[in-house]
Protein backbone atom coordinates (compact mmCIF):
# COMPACT_ATOMS: atom_id res chain seq x y z
CA UNK A 1 0.00 0.00 0.00
CA UNK A 2 1.45 3.30 -1.06
CA UNK A 3 1.62 5.96 1.63
CA UNK A 4 0.94 9.54 0.69
CA UNK A 5 3.40 12.16 1.88
CA UNK A 6 2.45 15.75 2.45
CA UNK A 7 4.35 18.93 1.67
CA UNK A 8 6.02 18.92 5.09
CA UNK A 9 7.35 15.40 4.55
CA UNK A 10 4.92 13.81 6.99
CA UNK A 11 2.89 10.74 6.06
CA UNK A 12 -0.74 11.42 5.66
CA UNK A 13 -2.78 9.16 7.86
CA UNK A 14 -6.39 8.25 7.52
CA UNK A 15 -8.94 8.66 10.26
CA UNK A 16 -8.86 4.93 10.89
CA UNK A 17 -5.11 4.97 11.49
CA UNK A 18 -5.43 7.85 13.95
CA UNK A 19 -8.12 6.04 15.95
CA UNK A 20 -5.99 2.92 15.93
CA UNK A 21 -3.13 4.95 17.34
CA UNK A 22 -5.35 6.39 20.08
CA UNK A 23 -6.58 2.95 21.17
CA UNK A 24 -3.51 0.72 20.71
CA UNK A 25 -0.70 3.27 20.69
CA UNK A 26 0.43 2.19 17.22
CA UNK A 27 -0.47 2.91 13.66
CA UNK A 28 -1.93 0.03 11.72
CA UNK A 29 0.39 -1.48 9.08
CA UNK A 30 -2.40 -2.86 6.92
CA UNK A 31 -1.70 -4.04 3.39
CA UNK A 32 -3.81 -3.39 0.35
CA UNK A 33 -4.99 -6.97 0.54
CA UNK A 34 -6.37 -6.37 4.00
CA UNK A 35 -8.09 -3.25 2.81
CA UNK A 36 -9.57 -5.12 -0.13
CA UNK A 37 -10.72 -7.90 2.22
CA UNK A 38 -12.25 -5.36 4.50
CA UNK A 39 -13.98 -3.67 1.64
CA UNK A 40 -15.34 -7.01 0.45
CA UNK A 41 -16.58 -7.80 3.95
CA UNK A 42 -18.22 -4.42 4.10
CA UNK A 43 -19.89 -5.00 0.82
CA UNK A 44 -21.12 -8.39 1.97
CA UNK A 45 -22.51 -6.82 5.09
CA UNK A 46 -24.29 -4.20 3.09
CA UNK A 47 -25.67 -6.82 0.75
CA UNK A 48 -27.03 -8.92 3.61
CA UNK A 49 -30.73 -8.26 4.17
CA UNK A 50 -30.99 -4.95 5.99
CA UNK A 51 -28.30 -5.56 8.69
CA UNK A 52 -26.91 -2.59 10.46
CA UNK A 53 -23.42 -1.50 9.73
CA UNK A 54 -20.98 -1.94 12.56
CA UNK A 55 -18.79 1.08 12.60
CA UNK A 56 -15.35 1.27 13.99
CA UNK A 57 -16.44 3.73 16.68
CA UNK A 58 -18.81 1.23 18.32
CA UNK A 59 -16.07 -1.37 18.43
CA UNK A 60 -13.72 1.11 20.06
CA UNK A 61 -16.32 1.96 22.73
CA UNK A 62 -16.94 -1.70 23.57
CA UNK A 63 -13.22 -2.31 23.80
CA UNK A 64 -12.75 0.62 26.17
CA UNK A 65 -15.62 -0.58 28.39
CA UNK A 66 -14.03 -4.02 28.70
CA UNK A 67 -10.68 -2.55 29.62
CA UNK A 68 -12.22 -0.26 32.24
CA UNK A 69 -14.16 -3.17 33.78
CA UNK A 70 -10.99 -5.23 33.97
CA UNK A 71 -9.12 -2.38 35.63
CA UNK A 72 -11.94 -1.87 38.18
CA UNK A 73 -11.92 -5.59 39.00
CA UNK A 74 -8.14 -5.51 39.50
CA UNK A 75 -8.44 -2.50 41.80
CA UNK A 76 -11.10 -4.26 43.91
CA UNK A 77 -8.96 -7.37 44.20
CA UNK A 78 -5.96 -5.36 45.33
CA UNK A 79 -8.11 -3.50 47.88
CA UNK A 80 -9.40 -6.78 49.33
CA UNK A 81 -5.87 -8.12 49.61
CA UNK A 82 -4.70 -5.00 51.41
CA UNK A 83 -7.64 -5.15 53.86
CA UNK A 84 -6.91 -8.78 54.66
CA UNK A 85 -3.26 -7.95 55.33
CA UNK A 86 -4.13 -5.13 57.72
CA UNK A 87 -6.58 -7.24 59.73
CA UNK A 88 -3.97 -9.95 60.10
CA UNK A 89 -1.44 -7.37 61.37
CA UNK A 90 -3.97 -5.94 63.85
CA UNK A 91 -4.77 -9.40 65.21
CA UNK A 92 -1.08 -10.08 65.64
CA UNK A 93 -0.53 -6.78 67.50
CA UNK A 94 -3.48 -7.48 69.82
CA UNK A 95 -2.10 -10.89 70.64
CA UNK A 96 1.27 -9.31 71.41
CA UNK A 97 -0.38 -6.76 73.74
CA UNK A 98 -2.24 -9.49 75.61
CA UNK A 99 0.97 -11.38 76.11
CA UNK A 100 2.75 -8.25 77.38
CA UNK A 101 -0.10 -7.51 79.81
CA UNK A 102 0.09 -11.02 81.20
CA UNK A 103 3.85 -10.77 81.62
CA UNK A 104 3.81 -7.23 83.16
CA UNK A 105 2.41 -8.16 86.63
CA UNK A 106 4.87 -11.01 86.84
CA UNK A 107 7.72 -8.55 86.24
CA UNK A 108 6.27 -6.11 88.77
CA UNK A 109 5.93 -8.80 91.45
CA UNK A 110 9.53 -9.76 90.88
CA UNK A 111 10.66 -6.12 91.25
CA UNK A 112 8.51 -5.63 94.39
CA UNK A 113 9.93 -8.75 95.97
CA UNK A 114 13.46 -7.54 95.29
CA UNK A 115 12.64 -4.06 96.69
CA UNK A 116 11.02 -5.48 99.84
CA UNK A 117 13.96 -7.75 100.44
CA UNK A 118 16.34 -4.80 100.20
CA UNK A 119 14.12 -2.74 102.53
CA UNK A 120 13.92 -5.52 105.08
CA UNK A 121 17.69 -5.82 105.10
CA UNK A 122 18.12 -2.03 105.63
CA UNK A 123 15.12 -1.18 107.89
CA UNK A 124 15.80 -3.53 110.83
CA UNK A 125 17.89 -0.95 112.83
CA UNK A 126 15.62 1.91 111.69
CA UNK A 127 12.53 0.06 112.94
CA UNK A 128 14.10 -0.32 116.37
CA UNK A 129 14.75 3.45 116.54
CA UNK A 130 11.19 4.23 115.41
CA UNK A 131 9.76 1.91 118.07
CA UNK A 132 11.78 3.70 120.76
CA UNK A 133 10.54 7.11 119.52
CA UNK A 134 6.94 5.90 119.48
CA UNK A 135 7.25 4.62 123.06
CA UNK A 136 8.64 8.00 124.21
CA UNK A 137 5.80 9.89 122.48
CA UNK A 138 3.22 7.59 124.08
CA UNK A 139 4.73 8.23 127.53
CA UNK A 140 4.60 12.02 126.96
CA UNK A 141 0.99 11.82 125.78
CA UNK A 142 -0.06 9.76 128.81
CA UNK A 143 1.63 12.23 131.18
CA UNK A 144 -0.07 15.22 129.50
CA UNK A 145 -3.44 13.48 129.55
CA UNK A 146 -2.95 12.69 133.24
CA UNK A 147 -2.26 16.31 134.14
CA UNK A 148 -5.24 17.51 132.11
CA UNK A 149 -7.48 14.99 133.83
CA UNK A 150 -6.22 16.24 137.20
CA UNK A 151 -7.06 19.85 136.33
CA UNK A 152 -10.46 18.79 135.01
CA UNK A 153 -11.22 16.81 138.19
CA UNK A 154 -10.28 19.78 140.38
CA UNK A 155 -12.48 22.12 138.36
CA UNK A 156 -15.37 19.65 138.32
CA UNK A 157 -15.06 19.10 142.08
CA UNK A 158 -15.12 22.88 142.65
CA UNK A 159 -18.18 23.24 140.44
CA UNK A 160 -19.91 20.37 142.26
CA UNK A 161 -19.22 21.93 145.68
CA UNK A 162 -20.47 25.29 144.47
CA UNK A 163 -23.58 23.76 142.94
CA UNK A 164 -24.29 21.72 146.12
CA UNK A 165 -24.10 24.82 148.31
CA UNK A 166 -26.35 26.66 145.90
CA UNK A 167 -28.82 23.77 145.62
CA UNK A 168 -29.38 23.61 149.39
CA UNK A 169 -31.46 26.79 149.29
CA UNK A 170 -33.55 25.72 146.26
CA UNK A 171 -36.81 23.80 146.11
CA UNK A 172 -37.34 20.91 143.72
CA UNK A 173 -39.02 23.02 141.05
CA UNK A 174 -36.42 25.78 141.41
CA UNK A 175 -33.70 23.16 141.18
CA UNK A 176 -35.15 21.83 137.89
CA UNK A 177 -35.52 25.34 136.49
CA UNK A 178 -31.97 26.19 137.52
CA UNK A 179 -30.57 23.11 135.75
CA UNK A 180 -32.52 23.90 132.57
CA UNK A 181 -31.34 27.50 132.59
CA UNK A 182 -27.75 26.39 133.18
CA UNK A 183 -27.94 24.06 130.16
CA UNK A 184 -29.25 26.86 127.97
CA UNK A 185 -26.57 29.20 129.31
CA UNK A 186 -23.84 26.66 128.50
CA UNK A 187 -25.19 26.12 124.97
CA UNK A 188 -25.09 29.85 124.25
CA UNK A 189 -21.84 30.84 126.01
CA UNK A 190 -19.92 27.51 125.88
CA UNK A 191 -19.04 27.85 129.59
CA UNK A 192 -20.58 27.05 132.94
CA UNK A 193 -22.11 29.64 135.27
CA UNK A 194 -19.17 29.35 137.67
CA UNK A 195 -16.65 30.03 134.89
CA UNK A 196 -18.65 33.06 133.76
CA UNK A 197 -18.79 34.42 137.33
CA UNK A 198 -15.01 34.07 137.71
CA UNK A 199 -14.41 35.85 134.42
CA UNK A 200 -16.75 38.74 135.29
CA UNK A 201 -15.10 39.19 138.70
CA UNK A 202 -11.67 39.25 137.06
CA UNK A 203 -12.82 41.89 134.56
CA UNK A 204 -14.25 43.95 137.43
CA UNK A 205 -10.92 43.83 139.27
CA UNK A 206 -9.10 44.93 136.11
CA UNK A 207 -11.52 47.84 135.61
CA UNK A 208 -12.95 46.60 132.26
CA UNK A 209 -16.39 48.14 132.73
CA UNK A 210 -17.81 47.36 129.27
CA UNK A 211 -16.93 43.67 129.50
CA UNK A 212 -18.32 43.48 133.04
CA UNK A 213 -21.64 45.02 131.94
CA UNK A 214 -21.90 42.62 129.00
CA UNK A 215 -21.11 39.61 131.21
CA UNK A 216 -23.58 40.63 133.92
CA UNK A 217 -26.26 41.25 131.30
CA UNK A 218 -25.72 37.78 129.83
CA UNK A 219 -25.89 36.11 133.27
CA UNK A 220 -29.02 38.03 134.33
CA UNK A 221 -30.69 37.09 131.04
CA UNK A 222 -30.71 33.43 132.17
CA UNK A 223 -30.61 33.96 135.96
CA UNK A 224 -32.66 37.10 136.84
CA UNK A 225 -32.27 36.57 140.62
CA UNK A 226 -28.48 36.26 140.46
CA UNK A 227 -26.37 38.11 143.03
CA UNK A 228 -24.71 40.12 140.24
CA UNK A 229 -27.82 42.30 139.93
CA UNK A 230 -26.57 44.14 143.05
CA UNK A 231 -22.99 44.23 141.84
CA UNK A 232 -21.17 47.55 142.04
CA UNK A 233 -18.99 48.20 139.02
CA UNK A 234 -15.39 49.17 139.58
CA UNK A 235 -14.71 52.20 137.41
CA UNK A 236 -11.04 52.34 138.35
CA UNK A 237 -8.40 51.91 135.71
CA UNK A 238 -5.48 49.84 137.13
CA UNK A 239 -2.99 52.40 135.82
CA UNK A 240 -4.73 55.31 137.62
CA UNK A 241 -5.62 53.62 140.91
CA UNK A 242 -2.64 54.99 142.84
CA UNK A 243 -3.22 58.58 141.67
CA UNK A 244 -6.93 58.46 142.47
CA UNK A 245 -6.30 56.99 145.92
CA UNK A 246 -3.87 59.80 146.75
CA UNK A 247 -6.27 62.52 145.55
CA UNK A 248 -9.23 60.97 147.34
CA UNK A 249 -7.37 60.61 150.64
CA UNK A 250 -6.17 64.23 150.38
CA UNK A 251 -9.73 65.48 149.79
CA UNK A 252 -11.11 63.46 152.69
CA UNK A 253 -8.46 64.74 155.06
CA UNK A 254 -9.17 68.33 153.95
CA UNK A 255 -12.92 67.96 154.50
CA UNK A 256 -12.35 66.32 157.88
CA UNK A 257 -10.15 69.20 159.00
CA UNK A 258 -12.73 71.77 157.88
CA UNK A 259 -15.58 69.83 159.44
CA UNK A 260 -13.98 69.14 162.83
CA UNK A 261 -11.99 72.30 163.49
CA UNK A 262 -14.72 75.00 163.97
CA UNK A 263 -16.75 73.41 166.75
CA UNK A 264 -16.89 69.97 168.34
CA UNK A 265 -20.37 70.54 169.67
CA UNK A 266 -21.92 69.51 166.38
CA UNK A 267 -20.20 66.05 166.29
CA UNK A 268 -22.24 62.85 166.57
CA UNK A 269 -20.91 59.86 168.53
CA UNK A 270 -20.97 56.24 167.33
CA UNK A 271 -23.13 55.19 170.27
CA UNK A 272 -25.71 57.79 169.38
CA UNK A 273 -25.83 56.44 165.79
CA UNK A 274 -26.31 52.87 166.97
CA UNK A 275 -29.18 53.86 169.23
CA UNK A 276 -30.94 55.64 166.37
CA UNK A 277 -30.24 52.88 163.80
CA UNK A 278 -28.10 55.07 161.54
CA UNK A 279 -25.09 53.80 159.54
CA UNK A 280 -21.58 54.50 160.75
CA UNK A 281 -19.51 57.12 158.99
CA UNK A 282 -17.12 54.54 157.48
CA UNK A 283 -20.02 52.64 155.84
CA UNK A 284 -21.25 55.56 153.72
CA UNK A 285 -20.64 55.34 149.96
CA UNK A 286 -20.00 58.13 147.45
CA UNK A 287 -23.59 58.45 146.20
CA UNK A 288 -24.92 58.94 149.72
CA UNK A 289 -22.32 61.64 150.40
CA UNK A 290 -23.29 63.58 147.25
CA UNK A 291 -27.03 63.50 147.97
CA UNK A 292 -26.40 64.39 151.61
CA UNK A 293 -24.39 67.46 150.58
CA UNK A 294 -26.96 68.83 148.12
CA UNK A 295 -29.74 68.46 150.73
CA UNK A 296 -28.78 71.83 152.25
CA UNK A 297 -29.36 73.74 149.00
CA UNK A 298 -32.82 75.40 148.81
CA UNK A 299 -35.58 73.13 147.44
CA UNK A 300 -33.14 70.26 146.57
CA UNK A 301 -33.95 68.62 149.89
CA UNK A 302 -37.37 67.67 148.45
CA UNK A 303 -35.65 65.87 145.54
CA UNK A 304 -33.48 63.86 147.98
CA UNK A 305 -36.47 62.95 150.16
CA UNK A 306 -38.31 61.51 147.15
CA UNK A 307 -35.41 59.77 145.34
CA UNK A 308 -33.23 58.40 148.21
CA UNK A 309 -35.72 56.62 150.46
CA UNK A 310 -33.38 53.63 150.98
CA UNK A 311 -30.43 55.70 152.29
CA UNK A 312 -30.71 56.70 155.98
CA UNK A 313 -27.64 58.95 155.72
CA UNK A 314 -29.07 60.98 152.81
CA UNK A 315 -32.51 61.21 154.46
CA UNK A 316 -30.98 62.45 157.72
CA UNK A 317 -29.31 65.40 155.96
CA UNK A 318 -32.38 66.00 153.76
CA UNK A 319 -34.66 66.35 156.82
CA UNK A 320 -32.18 68.74 158.43
CA UNK A 321 -31.99 70.82 155.22
CA UNK A 322 -35.80 70.88 155.12
CA UNK A 323 -35.90 72.08 158.76
CA UNK A 324 -33.41 74.91 158.06
CA UNK A 325 -35.42 75.98 154.99
CA UNK A 326 -38.67 75.92 157.04
CA UNK A 327 -37.14 78.14 159.77
CA UNK A 328 -36.02 80.64 157.15
CA UNK A 329 -39.47 80.77 155.50
CA UNK A 330 -41.26 81.16 158.85
CA UNK A 331 -38.96 84.04 159.88
CA UNK A 332 -39.68 86.12 156.75
CA UNK A 333 -42.96 87.68 158.03
CA UNK A 334 -41.16 88.87 161.17
CA UNK A 335 -38.79 90.87 159.00
CA UNK A 336 -41.50 93.49 158.36
CA UNK A 337 -42.40 93.63 162.03
CA UNK A 338 -38.80 94.03 163.14
CA UNK A 339 -38.27 96.91 160.68
CA UNK A 340 -40.91 98.91 162.57
CA UNK A 341 -38.99 98.59 165.85
CA UNK A 342 -35.71 100.53 165.81
CA UNK A 343 -32.61 98.35 166.38
CA UNK A 344 -34.48 95.02 166.17
CA UNK A 345 -33.68 94.38 162.49
CA UNK A 346 -30.22 93.24 163.61
CA UNK A 347 -31.78 90.10 165.17
CA UNK A 348 -33.12 89.03 161.81
CA UNK A 349 -29.72 89.38 160.15
CA UNK A 350 -28.06 87.39 162.92
CA UNK A 351 -30.60 84.60 162.47
CA UNK A 352 -30.20 84.66 158.70
CA UNK A 353 -26.38 84.55 158.85
CA UNK A 354 -26.48 81.76 161.45
CA UNK A 355 -28.75 79.54 159.34
CA UNK A 356 -26.59 80.18 156.26
CA UNK A 357 -23.37 79.29 158.14
CA UNK A 358 -24.88 76.11 159.60
CA UNK A 359 -26.07 74.98 156.16
CA UNK A 360 -22.57 75.51 154.65
CA UNK A 361 -20.90 73.66 157.53
CA UNK A 362 -23.43 70.81 157.27
CA UNK A 363 -22.74 70.58 153.51
CA UNK A 364 -19.03 70.01 154.14
CA UNK A 365 -19.75 67.41 156.80
CA UNK A 366 -22.16 65.52 154.54
CA UNK A 367 -19.65 65.62 151.65
CA UNK A 368 -16.97 64.14 153.95
CA UNK A 369 -19.36 61.35 154.97
CA UNK A 370 -20.09 62.63 158.47
CA UNK A 371 -23.14 63.67 160.47
CA UNK A 372 -23.95 67.01 162.07
CA UNK A 373 -25.89 67.46 165.30
CA UNK A 374 -28.06 70.58 165.32
CA UNK A 375 -29.93 71.04 168.63
CA UNK A 376 -33.67 70.81 168.20
CA UNK A 377 -33.42 69.63 164.58
CA UNK A 378 -31.25 66.48 164.62
CA UNK A 379 -33.61 64.60 166.95
CA UNK A 380 -36.44 65.26 164.51
CA UNK A 381 -34.27 64.16 161.50
CA UNK A 382 -33.01 60.98 163.23
CA UNK A 383 -36.50 59.83 164.15
CA UNK A 384 -37.72 60.18 160.56
CA UNK A 385 -34.65 58.72 158.80
CA UNK A 386 -33.36 56.04 161.22
CA UNK A 387 -36.59 54.34 162.24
Amino acid sequence: MSKEVGEDGEIKRSVKDKLHFIVFGKYSEETEEDEIADNEDDNEDEEEGGKKKVSFFSKAKSFLKKKSKEKIADVKKNAKKLAKGKTEKIDESEEDDDIEEEEAPKKKTKKVKKHTKAKQEKSEPEEEEEEDNIEEEDEEKTSIIGTLKGFAKEEISGIKKFSKNREKNLTKQEHIDFENQEKLFKEKTHMTLLQAEKRVKKWNEEGKVKKVKAGVKMILEFFPQHEFRKMRLSKNNPKKINEEDVNRSAKKSLFKKIATSPAHGFDVSAEFLEKNHLPQENDVNDDERVFGAISYFPLLCFFVLVSRKDSAFSLYHAYQGFAILAIFLVSLPFYWILTLIPGMIILFYVLYIGLFGISIYATFLAWSGRYIHIPGISEFAMKLSGK
